[in-house]
């Protein structure tokens, strides 16, 4: 475990020491507020294709990064 911290504290001193912003982790989740109506259409396309709205919306969302 001390190793682990140590790798941590070299790593932010570097960020500090190169004026960069340390990356921060990604739990993997957010909210977004969307009108109703909007909603009522993901889950209906979603459901359409056999996916949850979770899954539909990860597919359209990588779909529009790779773009």
């Amino acid at each position: 475990m001390h190793d682990f911290h140590e790798a941590v504290d070299e790593y932010l001193s570097f960020c500090e020491s190169s004026g960069k912003s340390p990356e921060m982790p990604f739990k993997g989740s957010f909210n977004v507020r969307i009108s109703p109506n909007l909603l009522r259409s993901v889950y209906r396309v979603a459901e359409d294709r056999g996916m949850s709205m979770n899954r539909y919306i990860e597919t359209v969302l990588k779909a529009a990064c790779e773009r």
